[in-house]
This record gives structure tokens, sequence and C-alpha cells, in this order.
């Protein structure tokens, strides 16, 4: 056996892009002799589940066998042993997956004391893949004591379908970079900290991707003195900082240390960099901070501007020779705001606000910028690494696989030349970049580099087609649309061929418009009723409105008062330990109550599509514990509990208590469709969920799969974010057996979320992976400035071109086609060729919908949507039968029955309509789930 400990210092660092000094420590390259060796640190902690050594590399990985056909719902595999991990900013193993099916995430976690930090992953491919895992990126689960005292690593990943299989482990290793991120960690345990974590993750990522790779120290590192092995620190967000902290950064500053600081910054911070703290400016009107200009030509490679949209800033005023404005905010009109964006002196550089994920790639050029000009050496070695591929192309795992894809699709696409042209024009681009290269040209050759990049992701979205008869909507966090009014922001959409808008238009304790019985916020006062100026927008442009809120949650932009009147009547949920949440108790009856009478508000008085509900759930499994929820909670089951909150856990009672929690919330989403449908048909119910169940039912009481066998959804949308397009398609399935077609699946696109930032190529790719496992549609968040610039315009070149119609507005057909299976995907699973019978009939609609003068026919359509075969007329038209028993040949590949026509609405509007069966599989899946697969 032999476990090593080793550290390595690195120069350079050429595969990360800059001339950086990597101190590396292997934990644990796994080269032991015996299974019983490994035994000595390897454990598996939950369940004896087989552990093994299998050869990987030339060497040694540990091997976990998992069951997951039964109540597991994770696996875990433990390595121990004391470690000092103070100082080490970043992590790495090798994973290998036996069956992408079989794991839906995965998370690192690293124990001390009594507590854990975690960081999640996401699983690529079956087979060998490396993990890197910044400090930033881990959260905590209880109160870790500190990353000095490290006894446990875990490797957790979680169950995705409920079969056997195998994980294997090798290589653990943690890094030490020149450059760090100082996390704001003084602000643990305040409200600040998500948003510190995510301010610190985001700035790891951004430099990663513009090739710096970086270490994640907290502020309680650098009280202590780590700074002295870094040359530059970058302080996200860091709103708590001590002043022990800043004596130890002017110490670093002083010894030729370089500091980056966004939006926090005390006096005698600013002091070291140069400047005075000035005015906090808070964005009025709306779009005031929408563009930063540079005024910097020194500055090598820095882009003449960026776009962010911020909300507040807090400027600086220069104060020392060396120290100067280099750039300055506009609004959304183009205009100067003669507000101050960026400030630099010898000593660093300060941003007024935080750094968002607006304007991606030309933010990664503006780090480099301000870094080269500190760091000059680092321009050679980046813009040589700019000339290697990006690791991904859409959803292929590189770019020599995503090129042969895109020529072997380019016949039969519809913009097919025009990308064959793209893969020309990136090719002769990358020819000049690297003859850049060779002049000493390096910021001109890494702007070149990227925009060949950027053709070949171009060529990747041409080689794409549109499919009929889809759900193509966007989440919208703000309420009031990301471009300079709801017009602007509808416009984008439909030109780019979406069919709806779901805006987050009330919360738990306010709206966005004149509310019976929420107060509003003052952009209601300032610029109009959102639900009203959002309808009107989309009618005239064809956009459906599903006003999205999110219940049960106050939200910050509460009132006092309200809160407190709520606090009053003791309506507010209390955590296991009594301590009060921003939430309210969902077992109220008032409570309950104020949830379905502001859904039922919005469908009556707005000429809405849909409402939606969200956070329609407790937070967690510590929520509720009220003393209401004691006194309904034995009044509905007859349960006494003596010890309260305590025997909620017994064997005897935690299934009841379960079954509770679920019945609370439920009870809202099924009077709400009552009462939504009684006075207005037509209007679609809808929720954002969980993606994974049933582990929602019982942690949150969200038992959303029930919601849609009992009818009372008429669409659902998991939140199936994730950068893994592997544990999208195996998430996205599990979905699809769950759901069983009781109604449309429209999964959820993380491209701005907190799991995952994906750009055009990748939203479209698993698009493309929701269509070929028999999805009818998909919804992306958020629909941001960032995502209405670049994401939205490539979605839009090809894969949703032109005018489509959603699949939730369809009178209702069965489709009966035998016996349903689990394997890659959910559905009737049978042999190419093979003769099926499937039967369609006209089914029950929702009381009042109105579906007239039904025109239609039974097709057989592949996985987009194609028509394939025509079976016969549509059952239930005039003169025709109620049902229809179709005969065809199974094709290799994913294929679906489906009635397609159009039908006389309410008033007396044609309107197209699909209504499909669950997917037919012949032989193997093709199309993007078998590459991804």
């Amino acid at each position: 056996m032999r476990r090593m400990v080793l550290a390595v210092l690195l120069l350079p660092l050429i595969c990360c892009g800059v001339a950086q000094a990597t101190e590396q420590m292997v934990i644990d390259d796994i080269e032991y002799a015996t299974v019983e060796d490994a035994r000595e640190h390897w454990g598996a902690p939950e369940v004896d589940w087989p552990l093994s050594l299998i050869d990987h590399d030339g060497g040694k990985a540990v091997r976990l066998d998992v069951d997951f056909t039964g109540d597991m719902r994770r696996a875990a595999l433990d390595y121990t042993g004391d470690l000092d991990l103070t100082g080490w900013g970043r992590f790495s193993l090798d994973i290998y997956i036996d069956d992408p099916r079989m794991f839906g995430a995965f998370t690192l976690y690293m124990q001390s004391g009594d507590g854990w930090y975690r960081a999640t992953g996401d699983l690529k491919r079956k087979g060998w893949s490396t993990l890197h895992f910044p400090r930033s990126a881990f959260g905590t689960e209880d109160t870790p004591a500190g990353w000095d005292t490290i006894q446990t690593i875990r490797v957790s990943p979680w169950k995705g379908a409920p079969i056997t299989g195998y994980f294997a482990v090798d290589n653990l290793v943690a890094y030490r970079e020149d450059w760090a991120v100082v996390i704001g960690s003084y602000a643990q345990g305040t409200g600040e900290a998500k948003t510190v974590q995510k301010m610190a993750e985001g700035m790891s990522n951004i430099l990663a991707d513009a090739g710096i790779m970086t270490s994640t120290i907290g502020d309680e590192d650098v009280e202590a003195g780590a700074l002295k092995d870094y040359k530059v620190a970058i302080f996200a967000y860091n709103p708590q900082m001590s002043e022990g902290e800043v004596d130890q950064v002017r110490e670093f500053v002083a010894g030729g240390g370089k500091i980056m600081a966004f939006y926090s910054i005390p006096a005698s911070l600013a002091e070291i960099m140069g400047f005075k703290p000035d005015e906090y400016v808070k964005e009025e009107p709306r779009g005031q901070f929408s563009l930063i200009k540079f005024d910097a030509p020194d500055l090598l490679g820095m882009p003449a501007e960026v776009r962010q949209h911020s909300w507040n800033i807090n400027t600086v005023v220069p104060d020392r020779d060396d120290a100067r404005i280099i750039a300055w905010w506009y609004d959304d009109q183009g205009q100067p705001t003669g507000h101050p964006a960026f400030a630099m002196s010898d000593t660093g550089v300060f941003m007024t606000h935080v750094l968002t994920s607006d304007d991606y790639g030309t933010k990664k050029r503006m780090m480099q910028a301000m870094l080269g000009h500190y760091f000059p050496d680092i321009w050679e070695d980046a813009a040589r690494a700019s000339l290697d591929p990006p690791g991904q192309l859409g959803h292929l795992p590189d770019v020599q696989t995503g090129r042969a894809w895109i020529q072997g699709r380019a016949a039969d696409a519809p913009d097919g030349q025009r990308a064959l042209a793209a893969i020309a024009d990136a090719d002769a681009t990358l020819a000049k970049a690297r003859g850049l290269v060779d002049e000493g040209q390096y910021p001109a050759a890494i702007d070149l580099a990227s925009g060949a990049w950027n053709m070949l992701g171009e060529s990747y979205l041409m080689a794409l087609t549109p499919r009929p008869g889809e759900f193509r909507a966007v989440w919208e966090h703000s309420g009031a649309g990301p471009l300079e009014d709801w017009d602007a922001s509808m416009k984008r959409l439909a030109e780019n061929g979406f069919t709806a808008v779901v805006p987050n238009q009330l919360w738990g304790g306010v709206a966005l418009y004149d509310s019976e019985f929420l107060p509003h916020t003052a952009v209601v006062d300032e610029v109009g009723d959102q639900v009203a100026l959002a309808v009107a927008a989309g009618k005239k442009y064809g956009v459906e409105v599903h006003p999205w809120k999110v219940n049960w949650n106050l939200g910050s932009r509460t009132p006092a008062w309200f809160k407190d009147q709520l606090r009053e009547e003791g309506r507010l949920q209390l955590d296991y330990d009594g301590e009060e949440g921003n939430w309210l108790c969902p077992s109220d009856p008032r409570n309950q109550q104020l949830e379905v009478d502001t859904m039922v508000e919005v469908a009556r008085n707005y000429d809405v599509a849909g409402v939606h509900f969200d956070y329609i759930r407790y937070p967690g499994g510590t929520w509720c514990f009220c003393d209401g929820c004691r006194e309904r909670f034995q009044a509905a089951t007859g349960v006494v509990i003596e010890n309260w909150p305590e025997d909620t856990k017994l064997d005897a009672v935690k299934d009841k208590w379960v079954q509770w929690r679920c019945d609370n919330i439920s009870t809202v989403v099924r009077e709400t469709a009552e009462r939504v449908r009684a006075i207005k048909p037509d209007c679609k119910i809808s929720a954002a969920v969980f993606s994974a169940y049933p582990s929602c039912r019982v942690n949150n009481g969200q038992d959303w799969v029930y919601w849609c066998h009992q009818g009372w959804l008429d669409f659902v949308c998991p939140m199936d974010y994730t950068g893994s397009d592997t544990s999208f398609a195996t998430t996205v399935a599990t979905q699809m057996s769950q759901v069983e077609g009781t109604v449309p699946l429209y999964p959820g696109i993380g491209a701005s979320a907190s799991r995952s930032t994906l750009g055009a190529g990748r939203v479209a790719g698993q698009i493309q992976i929701a269509r070929n496992l028999g999805a009818d549609g998909f919804i992306i968040f958020n629909y941001t400035r960032s995502l209405a610039d670049e994401v939205i315009p490539g979605v839009g070149i090809s894969l949703t071109k032109g005018a489509t119609f959603s699949p939730d507005h369809a009178p209702a057909y069965s489709f009966d086609i035998g016996e349903l299976t689990r394997d890659v995907t959910f559905g009737r699973h049978a042999q190419a060729g093979d003769a099926v019978t499937v039967t369609v009939a006209r089914a029950d609609d929702i009381p009042g919908r109105v579906f007239g003068a039904i025109v239609g026919a039974v097709v057989l359509q592949d996985d987009l949507g194609a028509i394939v075969q025509e079976l016969g007329a549509a059952p239930g038209m005039i003169n025709t039968e109620n049902a229809l028993q179709v005969e065809f040949t199974v094709r290799e590949g994913l294929q679906r029955v489906a009635v397609m026509g159009t039908y006389t609405d309410a008033d007396n509007q044609s309107r197209e309509f699909v209504a499909r069966s669950l997917p037919i599989v012949g032989g193997q899946l093709g199309g993007i789930v078998a590459d991804v697969l």
C-alpha cells in the first residue's frame, strides 16, 4: 500500500492558460496493494456495499458496487484521515460512472468537527472524468469546525434510477494557486451568506474560464496571515471584513501583493487602495446602471465596454496620485450617468458593484486585461491557451466530435449550409489567431480565437431544427421584464419563436399589481401594474403570460407592517428549534386561503393564459413546528404528540407526519385548480417543482407527481438545473416515468441557476435531449438581460425558429400503447420492425373547455415532431367514432402516436393542436440522447 501526500510546484501551469505557480497535494492516489489496505482509509459508511480495487491508468482505483433498487437515496464512499486543508483552495478527483442513468447528481463532503462542507458537481458520460471543486463552491451543513480539522472526505453520488451498478474514484488532489478568491466567510450565518458564496463561486468560475485558476480562502484565513502564499487577493463580496483582516491586507500590499475588491469596501480597505468611499446609489430609474464603458487606453486588451445590469452601487473617489477612475456607468439608453464603475491604482482594482454573469465572454477578457496590467507575463500563455478548443460543443463532448456531428446533419438541417460555412470561417479565423500569437500580438489573438470558437458554436446552433407543437418558455424572476419594458421583452421572445413567459409577479407577502389581499411593491407606483403590462405586451406579440407566485415565502420586499401583522396573528413558520422564518405556515387555514385567493385573483382579473405555482412546498424537513402545526396535526390524525417536536420522528408517527405535510400543500393546489377552472376553464394551472421525486415529497411536502395524476395541473415544470447533460437526460427520463403522460412535461433548464450557467449551445443541447426523451416543451431559467441578448437569439437561430403552438392547448385524448417499461427512457420498448397496435380515444375534457369543430388525423411522429406515417382520421370528429385502433411497424429510435389538427375555440377562432402518446422506442434510442448516454 502506498498512500501519497505530496507537495509539487508546477511552473508554469500551461493547461490553465496562465503562467502561475500551482502547488499540488495528492491526498490519496489509491495505490493500495490489497483491498484490505484500501479499507484502512476507504469504506462505505451507510450501507455495507462491496468495495474493491480496479485497474485505472496504470494504477488502482477504489470501486463501490451500488444497489439503488430499494429505498437508498444516495451512495457514500468515505476517505478518513486527519487533514489540514487550510489554504488549499481547489480540489479534484477522478470518478468513473458505470451507468449514467444510475446517478442524478454528485456531492463532495468534507467533515470537520460536528459539521460538513459540501459542494455539488455534475456527473458526465459513462467512463472516467475529472471533477473540480473550488472552495468557493462549498456550502455548510450544521457547524463545521474549520478547514484545518478535516476528518472525513465523502464521495456521494445520488440516486438517479432504481438499478444496480458501480462507481469508482481515484486521485484525490488539493491545489493552491497564485491567485486567491477570498470568500466572505465572516458573513456565514447571516442573510448575506448565500449571496457571498454565489459571488465567490461566480468569480472562481469566470476566472477559470478565462484561463486563470484560483484558490479560495476565507476571511478567517486572511486574518490568520494566509495571503503570504498569494500574489493576488480577490474579494468578490465580503460584507463583514474585520479590521484584523484589513491589517493583513495592508501587510500583503506592502509586500507587493495586488487586490481586487467588489462593491463592499470598508474605509480602511479603500485607503489601502488609494480611494475614499463616496456614496451609495440605488438604481433609479430602472436601467440606470446597464453598461460599463472603459476609459483606460493603457490597459492592454481591455474591451471598450461590458454589459451589466446593476441595481445599486457603492462609489469611491480617488485619494492618491496613482488612483483613477477607469470606467463609468451608462444607462440602458446609452447615456452617461456620471457614476464610476471601476477605479484602479497601483495597489489594485475596485468595482462599485458585484460582478454578475451578464456579457460573460467580454467579462472574461476584462478580467484578463486587469490582471494582465499587473502581471504582463500572463498574456502569452493566455493567448496560447485560447487556441485550445472548448471542452464541449453543444451536447457533444469535444470539438472534433461536434464538427463531425454538424457535418453529418448539414444536408437535412434548414440552416445546414450556413452551418458548414460557419465552420470554414471559424477555421480561417483560428489560423489568423495562431499567426498573431506567433507575432506576439496576444490580446488580439485572444479576441480572434474567442470569435472563432463562437463561430463554431453558432454552426452547432444552425445544425439544429425547429419542432412543431411545443411549449417554449422562460421564467422571468424580476416580474418586470429584463429589457427596457414589457413590450421589448415580449418582442425579443416572439421574434425567436418562444410561446410563453412565466414572470414572478407575486410572493407570499407582496404583489407586483394592485391586490385585494397583498400589499404591492414600489414598482407598481413607479412603473405600473406588471401583470397588466405583461399581458398587454404578450397579446401584441402572441406570447402567453403565466404569472408565477412564490408561495408561502414572504420575500424581501414584503412591508414590515404586513409581516408584523402576520407575526402577531401567529401565521409565520417556526423551525425545529423554534426560530421564526420568513414563510407562512402551510397548515394554517388562513394562509392556505390567502394562497388560493391570490392565485384566483390573478386568473379572474387579468387575461392570463395560466397561473404558476413556485415554492409550493415547505422550506425543508426542519419546518414548520409552530404550536398551530402541533394542534392541527393531532386533530387531523388522532396522534397525540407528547414530546414536541421530537416525536414526529418516531417510526409510528413519521409517515403520518409526512403525509399530513403533503396534504397541507396539496390542498392549496387542488382548491386553486378547482376555483380557477370554475371561473376561467381555459386558464392553465402549472407548477415549478423540485427535480428529485419522491425525496421532495418526504423533505418538503411537495407531492407533485400526485398532483399530475389527480389532474390538478395542466403541465409541470421540474427544475432540472444541471451542467451535466447526462444528469439532465437521466432526470428527465425518470420524470417521464413518474408522470406517465398524465400531463405534458416541460423540463426546466438552468441557463443561469444556482447549479448551472449555460450558454446558448448548452441550452439548445438540453432542449434537444428533452425532445428526444418525449418531453413536449421546455422552460428556461432565468429571463435576464444576458439571456435576452445571448441565449434567446442563439436558440432562435434555428432550434425555435418560426411559430409553433403549445401541446397543453389540445382536446383530451387517451393512448393505449401497450405494456409500459423503463429502459433508457419510459414508454413501450420493442424491436424495430415489430408490428404494434395502439388505441386512440377521445377523452373527457376539463369541464368548460371548448373544442369545437375538430379536424385532424392520427399520425406517427419521430422524436422531433416530424410526421413519418399517417394512421387514420382523428377520433371524436363529426362522422367518426370516439376511438380508433391503428397499426404500424415500429421504426428504429423514439416515436409517438399523435393526434394533430385544428379546433374552433370559444372565440370561434381556429387553433392548431397536438396530443401525443407516451414514447414507443424501437431498438436503440437515436438523436442526441444516444450521443449523451
